[in-house]
């Protein structure tokens, strides 16, 4: 008889504990969602425009606004700024929400937010810029240009770095969410002291034989540019591409110095899903990582830097489709990734052909970013949201492409 009521009790105990594990979860979830996201009503999220748009574009922004307030409400994302240009003219620009929850600061058009792996985009053009000045010969070894570097099993070239078919990893597989790598606070003055984070480990597999996403990769990447532009890689960065594109609100994130415009970073609180409430996200010194997710921007920044990507202002035509150019395995087989770039395609309507899109996603401590360039459309568009894991940026921002492309 004891025996039957220990089993009885242990069976009331398996249906009541994840009964109450699900309470917790609603109870925790709702709290967020509602304290966060205006009511779960639309109409509540605080929007500010750069500028009226034209009579041509005016239905559809209102369309393209509706969609916005519709992904912060169904996602629990804080805050997200957007902007598109159309023929190298922004038509576009708006925040959405909040760049602070607890102080009520909204997002504005001007705010500045994490844009994470996006930056791998940056360092991708002044490679292009000293390969256009004779400067970098992209399939040498890469100790050629950085003998800091050891040499691995097999040779590597800067090239094999940009394609993401180097070998060398990326961040530590299975690491838990506030492992020391991701969530580094450790700083570095110098991009060659930044090696020191992966220079010891071996290369994963035979270069150009498999494709192997790599952060660390393009560190390796802002050495190159560093030895080969004869300037700190920042200071390289700043007067070589940002100064000229006029990109005052792009900085490296790694400085002290008060950034007034700076949104608040966040993170998912359970299960990396945004729709079970937020928290803030854990501080990061990314001095590390600055070649590959170590920059602060704004969406319309981005785009001006997207038409000149686009439109030959920055690089020549030649060098801008080696690096949108798909790399090819020794087995033959593409990797849907160019030099820096993410290849693919997508159709405007059911009955037109696909038309090509570049990318260059933003993944980071408090960030997600959707970057995107349509040349056939002279289409640039690039959103962004202060949260990580804000996993319905890239389906809204092609939606978006969809509706301004028509």
């Amino acid at each position: 008889m004891k025996h039957g009521i220990e089993i009885t009790k242990w069976r009331f105990l398996l249906l009541f504990f994840p009964a109450v594990l699900v309470l917790v979860i609603i109870c925790y979830r709702n709290q967020h969602f509602v304290s966060s996201l205006h009511d779960n009503d639309p109409k509540h999220v605080p929007s500010e425009i750069l500028e009226p748009p034209s009579a041509e574009f005016a239905e559809v922004v209102e369309q393209a606004r509706r969609s916005a307030r519709r992904l912060i409400i169904d996602d629990n994302l804080p805050g997200l700024s957007i902007a598109v240009s159309i023929d190298n003219e922004i038509v576009w620009a708006e925040g959405f929400g909040w760049a602070d929850l607890k102080q009520g600061i909204p997002v504005t058009p001007e705010t500045q937010f994490r844009i994470g792996t996006t930056t791998i985009s940056f360092t991708a053009a002044s490679v292009g810029l000293l390969y256009e000045r004779g400067l970098i010969d992209l399939d040498v070894q890469v100790q050629e240009y950085v003998p800091e570097f050891p040499k691995k099993q097999w040779e590597i070239s800067t090239r094999q770095l940009m394609g993401h078919v180097s070998g060398i990893r990326h961040l530590r597989d299975g690491a838990p969410l506030q492992d020391e790598e991701p969530f580094s606070r450790k700083h570095y003055n110098d991009v060659i002291d930044s090696l020191e984070e992966f220079q010891g480990d071996p290369l994963l597999f035979r270069p150009s034989t498999a494709y192997g996403y790599s952060t660390w990769g393009w560190v390796l990447v802002g050495a190159v540019v560093q030895a080969a532009g004869g300037e700190q890689y920042s200071k390289f960065m700043e007067s070589e591409i940002f100064q000229p594109l006029g990109m005052k609100s792009t900085v490296p994130d790694i400085d002290d110095e008060d950034l007034p415009n700076l949104a608040r970073f966040y993170w998912p609180s359970i299960a990396r899903k945004t729709k079970w409430g937020l928290e803030n996200a854990t501080e990061a010194d990314l001095s590390g990582k600055l070649p590959s997710e170590g920059y602060i921007s704004t969406p319309i920044d981005l785009v001006r830097f997207g038409n000149a990507v686009m439109d030959g202002s920055l690089l020549s035509s030649g060098t801008v489709e080696m690096l949108f150019t798909e790399q090819v395995l020794t087995s033959g087989e593409t990797t849907g990734a160019g030099l820096g770039w993410e290849v693919s395609s997508i159709k405007f309507g059911d009955d037109q052909a696909s038309s090509p899109v570049l990318s260059c996603p933003g993944h980071g401590v408090g960030g997600t970013t959707s970057f995107m360039i349509f040349p056939e459309q002279r289409m640039v568009l690039a959103v962004v949201s202060n949260v990580s894991f804000a996993n319905g940026l890239e389906p809204f921002a092609v939606n978006l492409a969809r509706v301004f492309g028509k």
